[in-house]
């Protein structure tokens, strides 16, 4: 194997470490005393094989030629490239300006006031030019393996011709926590609804604590130069909330998902969810299919303008509702006679991220279909605490 090829298999096996700490170069590579120094004198105009006049590790030098490791190279032979992986398979990558030996900075003391080392559930910093989806926030699934508390407030107005109108507030609390840079168990869904529906209030509907979601997701593809992502994943809802919130009235909601996320141009990101929702009883619960699609730009330094639109396909309608209205994405009401039924919303709002570990978002969403069920418009806003 050539001394190049060797390099670029330790370049590709060193982001399955389990470890999460900052790297130095000696840690990415393994190469003699003697160029450890900087030749000051020459000019390294020309790329070797092995990088500057076969000097990959030049790294003090400042030459044009060889920047950084790896990415923010002038020279493109120069740059040795990142690589990653699908299912174990190495992809070599060109030169990038990510780098990821630089985006996982260790925190001076670990989560819990402490308690925990600070390398563990460290957030993936490789990708925080991202911002969250805003809305759909139980289904619109962030396809990063990061550590984050996400305080959310959510208030829908309902329709007039439906129940008389009225609206419904969420306060909820959602919780992700990264095991390792691909691996994550999420909680999505909880909170406390406090509703004003007066058109229900004589069947007992008012205030109550929301289902709670759990589950996990798995980061397939992270490909940390062309700044993209695919992950897989799986929510089960359980019947854990309050009938009086519209809640509860379940045997269970099992969740299938996939997320993907790009960076499309420089400071514009695109996230894209697909999910299934498959209830354990089919007569208490519908059974539906949802697609989010989230759209940024990072118009000035932190602050970002964003659209999203979230849509949800009923399949099978349930028998636990007489009427063919049902909740879209908080609620389900286990309605008869949606079938086929879909509604489509779209948002528009913006974020603030001053810094990777705190995100302000905000988002007013509408529908653009015919059929709105429960949906007449709604104000969502969340503040959160990223490790």
């Amino acid at each position: 194997m050539s001394t190049i090829s060797r390099l670029a298999v330790v370049l590709c096996l060193i982001p399955l470490g389990m470890e999460a700490r900052a790297m130095s170069p000696d840690d990415i590579f393994a190469y003699p005393a003697s160029h450890k120094t900087c030749d000051r004198d020459s000019t390294h105009q020309s790329c070797g094989n092995m990088g500057c006049d076969e000097r990959p590790l030049d790294v003090d030098c400042g030459t044009d030629c060889c920047g950084e490791i790896g990415c923010g190279s002038d020279c493109s032979a120069c740059g040795f490239g990142l690589c990653d992986t699908l299912g174990g398979l190495i992809i070599p990558q060109p030169s990038c300006r990510y780098d990821r030996t630089k985006c996982h900075p260790i925190p001076q003391q670990g989560i819990l006031f402490g308690l925990l080392p600070p390398e563990y559930f460290l957030s993936d910093h490789c990708f925080d030019d991202f911002i969250q989806p805003v809305t759909n926030p139980v289904y619109a699934t962030d396809p990063r393996s990061f550590t984050r508390a996400r305080f959310l407030f959510i208030s829908q107005t309902v329709p007039e011709d439906i129940f008389g109108g009225g609206d419904f507030q969420v306060y909820a609390l959602q919780a992700t926590f990264a095991i390792n840079e691909r691996f994550a168990i999420i909680a999505e869904k909880d909170g406390f609804i406090v509703t004003d529906l007066p058109g229900l209030a004589p069947l007992g509907v008012g205030d109550g604590w929301a289902n709670i979601a759990l589950g996990a997701k798995y980061v397939a593809l992270r490909d940390v130069c062309n700044q993209q992502l695919l992950t897989v994943g799986l929510m089960y809802e359980t019947a854990t909330g309050e009938a009086d919130a519209l809640q509860s009235g379940t045997d269970g909601i099992w969740n299938f998902f996939a997320s993907y996320g790009k960076e499309i141009f420089d400071d514009t990101h695109f996230v894209g969810v697909f999910g299934w929702s498959l209830p354990n009883n089919g007569s208490l619960d519908s059974e539906s299919i949802y697609y989010s699609a989230h759209l940024d730009h990072e118009v000035f330094d932190g602050i970002y303008a964003l659209v999203e639109f979230n849509g949800r396909t009923y399949i099978d309608g349930a028998d636990e509702f007489p009427l063919p209205i049902e909740g879209f994405d908080l609620i389900n009401l286990g309605a008869a006679g949606v079938d086929g039924q879909t509604t489509v919303t779209a948002a528009i709002g913006g974020a603030y991220k001053p810094n990777p570990h705190l995100e302000f978002a905000a988002a007013w969403e509408f529908p653009i279909s015919s059929n709105r069920h429960l949906f007449d418009n709604r104000t969502t806003v969340g503040i959160s605490l990223i490790y």
